[in-house]
């Protein structure tokens, strides 16, 4: 009998001494250089390269120092590609184009388009925010305008400027104005912005299904110019508008009878 309980024992103490080697080589493992290196790779937290669907274009009219606005257009794609268009609004009808790789920063929160690390972006939830020349983000009243927004196809005439061409069927004389009569959509609380071709207006639109839209009550300096009569007739057209119509590089806004009031073009 004593000699049965001898051999169990023994047989347990094996199985438990072979358990703790297993369970040390399994620790050893874990802790070589090689996997403690790529432990160290992982990422720990969430960044905009890792946790946003960040590919997509991106456009925005963005503020000029000499010239009426840089309408802006940045493509980004899953290769780490870009292309990028730009049109210097009142200055020049040429778009510069161009293209090639960005990177991101270490903390995978903002991406570069140049070696030299001077065009830089912030990249928020469908939002680029166009960075200063040391990198930061611009703050104070004009930092809305310095933000790109991602938009599907069908909605890329917001974010541009159009400029007005007829109201009723009647053309406009764009040397008869002060200022180029224009609007431009902002996507960032649906706000709309331009010149009546004498004062800045500024108000609020709301887009409906089926190309449905509606605008508020605009708002506009109070400078006085030798014609004010566009200017007037746009105020009054854009409280009838129930619709807009895109074709190509066009833009008309239509009343409650479908009759075309107000045309733009890019």
């Amino acid at each position: 009998m004593m000699n049965n309980l001898s051999l169990i024992f023994l047989a347990l103490l094996f199985i438990g001494v072979s358990c703790k080697k297993k369970s040390d080589t399994a620790d050893q493992k874990q802790n070589t250089p090689e996997n403690t290196e790529t432990q160290k790779k992982l990422p720990t937290t969430d960044n905009s390269q890792n946790a946003l669907d960040w590919d997509g274009t991106y456009q925005g009219v963005l503020p000029c120092a000499d010239c009426m606005g840089i309408e802006t257009q940045i493509t980004l794609n899953n290769d780490l590609t870009y292309t990028k268009t730009q049109k210097y609004l009142g200055k020049s009808d040429s778009t510069f184009s161009s293209k090639g790789q960005f990177k991101w920063n270490e903390a995978g929160s903002k991406i570069y388009l140049d070696k030299n690390e001077k065009q830089a972006y912030q990249v928020g939830e469908n939002k680029l925010f166009a960075l200063d020349l040391e990198g930061k983000k611009i703050s104070g009243d004009l930092e809305d305008l310095y933000i790109l927004n991602k938009l599907s196809e069908d909605l890329r005439w917001l974010e541009t400027y159009w400029s007005l061409t007829a109201i009723n069927g009647q053309a406009i004389d764009p040397a008869s104005l002060q200022n180029e009569a224009h609007l431009i959509f902002r996507v960032n609380d649906s706000l709309v912005a331009g010149s009546g071709g004498c004062n800045r207006l500024s108000g609020s639109y709301t887009l409906k299904p089926n190309q449905g839209i509606g605008f508020s009550q605009m708002r506009s300096t109070m400078m006085a110019c030798e014609n004010m009569s566009v200017e007037q007739e746009l105020n009054k057209s854009l409280q009838k508008v129930t619709q807009y119509k895109l074709q190509d590089n066009s833009l008309k806004f239509l009343n409650q009878d479908s009759q075309v009031i107000l045309e733009f073009i890019k």
